[in-house]
């Protein structure tokens, strides 16, 4: 194990170093990382070790052990390796790098409604989303403040968003409605808007609607995710709720795929849209792109359950073949079939 006599660098094996960490404490995160990073710089500020890490990185993909693999490529093993990290880090120069300062930004000021100055902190803990024992008197708020001014466009989309979050759906969109036929471009207001549909989706989905009566509420968001799409094609969440208005399909089309990867892509973090884009490749039989999306949350070392749940599935898809049919029962299965 790493010593804890130097600063910043506390306990731990250094075999569990090139490994994905196992579920952790709050207070041994900092201390995987510092570790984390003195073997990352160690190896990056060297030339041969550099050259390297395509090797290592190649045969831990492969299933290869990650310090059996170290040791391998790189000749030593953990003790070896313990003792020239603590050796490096003792060794460490501080370098300097000299930049040129940016050019001057051109700064724009611009007047916010009059009602942001009582709503505009009520709007974030909206995206934050309130808890249930807060809900009716926050929305209570929202409406009596929103009241004060009920033709300012902000006070009503504040509103607008209250009322889909906490209150009156059906209310919400007809004040949606309104806006956009005063704003159509209103991103937020689109926004808000398809969020609405897509959750009248899945009410629908809950309370066993037809088919077609689902299918219609989803073909209706679709509109108004492409409206967003056209403002902004970057919109990750739009690309997301464009893919989910296709679950319907029994199997994903290739369309349907690319935006939910595309989504992916802008939003590599958001754990809930990669598991949803390897729900889809896996009902595509598609396995290896399935698991190459929920390897970053298997590797996780705050994912949580997620986390375990994506790697169980990694190995249960690990020596499956693109195109094999799954075994009925299955982990894997069950999450194509229910999510």
């Amino acid at each position: 194990m790493l010593k804890d006599n130097r600063p910043g660098l506390q306990g731990g094996p250094v075999a569990e170093l090139p490994t994905s960490p196992p579920p952790m404490l709050m207070d041994d995160r900092g201390v995987y990382y510092a570790q984390s990073w003195l073997l990352t710089h160690y190896v990056w500020n060297d030339k041969a070790r550099r050259g390297q890490l395509s090797r290592y990185l190649a045969a831990v993909r492969e299933g290869g052990d990650p310090m059996a693999t170290w040791t391998k490529v790189y000749g030593q093993d953990s003790k070896t390796l313990e003792k020239a990290l603590l050796n490096y880090m003792d060794n460490l120069h501080g370098v300097e790098l000299k930049r040129e300062p940016p050019p001057a930004p051109e700064i724009a000021f611009s007047r916010l409604p009059e009602g942001a100055d009582d709503l505009i902190l009520e709007v974030q803990q909206l995206k934050r989303d309130i808890p249930p024992a807060e809900a009716a008197a926050f929305l209570a708020k929202v409406r009596k403040i929103a009241a004060k001014r009920p033709n300012e466009f902000y006070s009503r989309r504040v509103l607008a968003r209250a009322e889909c979050d906490l209150g009156d759906r059906k209310q919400c969109e007809v004040m949606l409605k309104a806006l956009l036929e005063e704003r159509p471009q209103d991103l937020e207001a689109l926004q808000i808007m398809a969020a609405s549909r897509l959750s009248s989706a899945r009410q629908a989905v809950r309370d066993k609607a037809s088919r077609d009566e689902v299918q219609a509420i989803y073909a209706d968001a679709a509109k108004y995710l492409g409206r967003i799409h056209k403002i902004d094609p970057n919109d990750y969440m739009a690309l997301f709720g464009y893919a989910q208005t296709k679950s319907l399909e029994p199997v994903p089309s290739e369309n349907t795929l690319n935006v939910i990867v595309r989504a992916a892509e802008i939003a590599p973090q958001a754990s809930l849209i990669r598991m949803t884009a390897a729900r889809m490749f896996i009902q595509a039989k598609a396995y290896a792109e399935a698991c190459e999306m929920m390897a970053p949350v298997a590797g996780n070392p705050h994912g949580g359950p997620r986390a375990k749940y994506a790697a169980q599935l990694m190995a249960e898809l690990k020596d499956k073949a693109d195109g094999e049919a799954l075994p009925v029962g299955s982990q894997a299965a069950i999450f194509a079939e229910k999510g």
